[in-house]
């Protein structure tokens, strides 16, 4: 739904961005539409194997939903100078590839959650072109049975004196796959940035399964980053507590992951609407 006096256009060939420069390029034989968004709520449902445009205008501030449930997708959202947006991005698909990517002016600010169910491959990528800019990225992850869950997440420094924060949640229940690699990239021209990334997974069965790299590639000294991981099962010691108290397994398990995924949507912007999604689908699980 399209509302607060926003255009679209059909703009023939799809654009991909080129991720090292920020220049757009035409792609062949690929659909495309494009957006520009001024300040309000708006809510963006991509078309499949297509290519999605989006201008965030100077000083504006959004709150953008996006939602996409198709098989394959590219995202690509420019955040001009001084604009402020909250971003949620979700996808639930049997077999998605979603290509996101978010290139940020001077003073421009990202908060970004996404959520993912089912069978997905993400590529997610924050580019932080000038100064000022800021990135906060949270991404949550719900596997079961043979779902399988594969993320790239990506924060590029190319501006000295931004910020950026990662963080992931997953819980993969018996039989899920998932892997994640986290990347903080820092260029030699980015000089007093600071950045930080952290993944975390709870393990539900003794079959799921998760591999998760951060990294960081820092290419000048004037920085401060760091990274964290950890990989943990459900405390049974929690879950004889909640037994005692009449609590059945299958609501303290509930309890405990809503809990877990409640921890990584604070202060999120949008941490509601997300534990909504994510309770109905555990429910059904």
């Amino acid at each position: 739904m399209l509302e607060n006096g926003e255009s679209t256009t059909e703009i023939g060939p799809a654009i991909s961005l080129l991720k090292d420069t920020g220049v757009w390029q035409p792609v062949p034989g690929k659909r495309s539409i494009a957006y520009a968004l001024n300040s309000g709520e708006h809510s963006i449902a991509p078309l499949d194997h297509s290519h999605t445009f989006i201008t965030i205008k100077r000083d504006a501030q959004v709150l953008l939903h996006e939602s996409f449930s198709g098989a394959q997708v590219g995202v690509y959202l420019i955040i001009e100078e001084g604009a402020k947006i909250t971003y949620v991005s979700s996808t639930i698909a049997e077999n998605a590839c979603v290509q996101r990517f978010v290139h940020l002016g001077r003073d421009a600010q990202l908060q970004w959650t996404d959520i993912s169910f089912g069978n997905v491959k993400s590529e997610h990528t924050a580019y932080l072109s000038q100064q000022g800019a800021g990135a906060q990225y949270r991404s949550v992850f719900l596997g079961s049975g043979q779902d399988r869950y594969g993320a790239d997440a990506r924060m590029i420094h190319a501006a000295g004196h931004t910020r950026s924060e990662m963080r992931s949640r997953a819980v993969l229940m018996e039989g899920s796959r998932g892997s994640y690699r986290g990347l903080i990239r820092i260029m030699p021209q980015a000089k007093g940035c600071e950045a930080y990334q952290r993944a975390d997974t709870l393990l539900l069965g003794d079959d799921a399964r998760m591999d998760a790299v951060p990294v960081l590639e820092i290419s000048n000294n004037e920085v401060k980053c760091s990274h964290g991981v950890a990989l943990g099962q459900v405390d049974e010691e929690q879950l004889f507590y909640l037994a005692s108290r009449g609590i059945s397994r299958s609501d303290a398990v509930l309890m405990i992951v809503q809990g877990f995924f409640e921890q990584a949507l604070k202060d999120s912007g949008a941490g509601d609407v997300i534990m909504r999604e994510m309770l109905a689908r555990l429910e059904a699980i």
